[in-house]
């Protein structure tokens, strides 16, 4: 399946599905909203994502998520709220200098990469499902610590709820 990420993104051969399906997650709703904000995510969710750990088991932060250090900015705020921004990626102006502001939702050039197992296949369409159901998945809330479990994580990106018979 290909997925688009930021064409400033080098060496993508050297990250996992997990991670290339958060880097073009996070692609898709900076273009649509802004480069300029951070996003807050449930834990359980940037843990499936990423990882396919279970969504219970919020300790996110350690040597395997380095890579991801290096393009993201990360606060976790409590047990089940982390915010996100991109670190390194922003629209270029024509003089090639960081764009923000009102020009913040310039669009960010953006390379096709692929997925291949079949556990981030099914995380992706679950994701792109969402995502173009017509419901916003970023809402503005002044609530910085919107989620107080994983519950609705668990149910939603259960493993049990992608199984497909692959024969």
């Amino acid at each position: 399946m290909k997925i688009q990420i930021p064409n400033q993104i080098n060496n993508v051969e050297d990250y996992t599905e997990g991670e290339l399906m958060f880097m073009a997650l996070m692609y898709m709703v900076c273009t649509r909203y802004t480069w300029d904000s951070r996003y807050n995510m449930n834990v359980g969710d940037l843990r499936r994502i990423v990882f396919n750990f279970k969504a219970n088991n919020q300790a996110i932060f350690g040597n395997h998520m380095i890579r991801l250090r290096d393009l993201f900015e990360f606060a976790q705020t409590d047990a089940y709220n982390v915010l996100v921004a991109w670190k390194t990626i922003r629209p270029l102006s024509h003089f090639g200098k960081p764009v923000t502001g009102n020009n913040s939702k310039v669009n960010v050039g953006s390379q096709t990469v692929e997925i291949h197992d079949i556990g981030s296949i099914q995380i992706w369409s679950y994701l792109m499902g969402i995502w173009f159901s017509g419901n916003d998945i970023v809402s503005e809330s002044e609530n910085i610590l919107e989620y107080t479990d994983n519950a609705r994580i668990t149910e939603g990106l259960e493993y049990n709820n992608f199984n497909v018979n692959v024969n």
